[in-house]
């Protein structure tokens, strides 16, 4: 884990932070979460006064209502950028329903940002489906033993492939409430009979992805992200 992330901390001093030069869109959902509340709701930033405030849309629970916040009240705002997510502490300035309903937040003096390296690995233990295009193999079921945005490592009850083999990987992952189901191309890397294991999977191999669709490249980003914030107690 160390190897995959690091903490940025950005202190403005007495002076506050230029939000403009994070490059926020007006519109990116964000997570609200408030002080002594464990549940966190998704707001969407917009409006930014730099030396003012940020404006969000009100949290809503699971029924559609709108929740409303007391003036002074301390909540923690997360949002992703990148490959990285960021967090910060505020007060409520304001919160309003007129002209329209928003939240006025007080612009903070910290803000942790955790970085996740490209390269970033998760161990998981999921199915995979193994078709080994090179051999024109029929699909084979094996498991997922570790995954990263570059590439993957299988086991299975048998020997798949050998080094320089082209594979196509089928997998779901779970992001928040939702499941998608990702079919990734990579080339064998590595093979070989794993040491010790009681997985019952006594052959790995090592993938290396090759670059993915769109539609598949977001989800498994998010899945890797997802899954190292929640080891660091992020999300």
């Amino acid at each position: 884990m160390g190897e995959n992330y690091k903490f940025i901390v950005h202190w403005s001093g007495e002076e506050r932070l230029d939000f403009e030069k994070l490059g926020l869109k007006i519109g990116i959902a964000m997570q609200l979460q408030r002080e002594g509340d464990a549940r966190r709701y998704v707001v969407r930033l917009i409006g930014i006064e730099p030396r003012h405030g940020v404006i969000v849309t009100p949290p809503r629970d699971r029924d559609g209502k709108t929740l409303f916040l007391r003036e002074g009240q301390n909540v923690i705002v997360r949002f992703a950028m990148l490959n990285s997510v960021m967090a910060f502490e505020t007060k409520v300035l304001e919160d309003k329903v007129k002209p329209y309903p928003h939240v006025h937040l007080a612009i903070p003096k910290e803000i942790e940002s955790i970085e996740v390296r490209r390269a970033a690995r998760i161990e998981t233990d999921m199915q995979v489906t193994v078709i080994n295009e090179t051999t024109e193999s029929a699909p084979i079921v094996a498991r997922l033993a570790d995954l990263s945005p570059i590439g993957a490592r299988v086991e299975s009850q048998k020997e798949l492939a050998e080094k320089g083999n082209l594979l196509s990987l089928s997998f779901t992952v779970k992001i928040a409430h939702y499941e998608y189901t990702l079919t990734i191309r990579g080339t064998v890397v590595a093979a070989g009979a794993v040491d010790e294991t009681n997985t019952g999977q006594p052959y790995y191999l090592g993938v290396q992805f090759h670059p993915p669709d769109e539609e598949d490249a977001a989800p498994l980003y998010a899945y890797v992200y997802q899954e190292l914030l929640a080891e660091l107690n992020f999300i």
